[in-house]
């Protein structure tokens, strides 16, 4: 591709990756970034992010590892919305690997607290109830394993 072909594919994606995925044509939308230069993607929090979400049902680690890079950029931007999808995707992603009971979610709790601090409440429904379900699936095993061994929380 040439690189206005590049600039258009990017925003192509961009505009249509929340329908692909919603269809769950995430190998369709997997296909399209891996025909962009590798340095565009990673130079794009919404390439990344977009990535990390055609990523997930194959490979979750890269899958995590897209996330943070794609929050780390929409952070540098000052991008909430972007931010707050991206941590609720590692959320995602932790949960699916059964590491809720591990560091992961502790680092991830600690992020979430992070980006309040800094960007306030989400005020999107839809971002902040993904945000929420994370928060839950991080907390659920630690409360199955507190029942599992007779304790209560303090």
């Amino acid at each position: 591709l040439a690189a206005q072909d590049s600039a258009g594919l990017a925003r192509l994606i961009v505009i249509q990756a929340p329908a692909l995925a919603a269809q769950g044509r995430l190998q369709t939308l997997a296909q399209w970034l891996a025909a962009l230069p590798p340095q565009l993607v990673q130079s794009q929090g919404w390439l990344l992010y977009w990535q990390a979400v055609a990523r997930m049902p194959v490979d979750l680690p890269a899958a995590r590892t897209l996330f943070e890079q794609a929050a780390a950029r929409f952070d540098a931007a000052g991008d909430a919305r972007g931010v707050y999808l991206s941590w609720a995707g590692v959320g995602q992603v932790i949960f699916y690997a059964m590491d809720a009971h591990h560091e992961p979610a502790r680092q991830w709790l600690e992020a979430m607290e992070r980006v309040e601090q800094r960007y306030g409440p989400c005020r999107e429904p839809q971002i902040e109830a993904r945000v929420a379900f994370g928060m839950v699936d991080q907390a659920a095993p630690s409360a199955a394993n507190r029942m599992a061994a007779g304790t209560r929380p303090n």
